[in-house]
């Protein structure tokens, strides 16, 4: 999970080093490479959809990993769930 969430966030900073963009007006991150407008253009929609996919799977992770938490406290009846929570003097 963590390894995902730290691809995601490197695919984001390099889809904007790839496009040039501005930070919140304050300063400019210059463009990677001398590419023209074109190849920036297909570079920047390869590193997004990475980007998009990886965030996608970890959605589905953190459902999944809900749903299971559902499974056991519902079906299985056992006390994961349960021993999750803080415990109460």
């Amino acid at each position: 999970l963590y390894v995902l969430i730290f691809a995601v966030l490197l695919l984001g900073v390099a889809n904007t080093w790839v496009r040039g963009d501005d930070i919140f007006g304050l300063f400019h991150i210059p463009f990677y490479g001398s590419y023209d407008k074109a190849s920036r253009h297909a570079l920047s929609e390869a590193i997004v959809h990475k980007h998009a996919l990886l965030a996608n799977i970890i959605l589905l992770l953190a459902g999944a990993h809900a749903l299971m938490g559902l499974i056991h406290h519902y079906i299985l009846r056992d006390n994961v769930l349960m021993r999750m929570l803080p415990r109460r003097n």
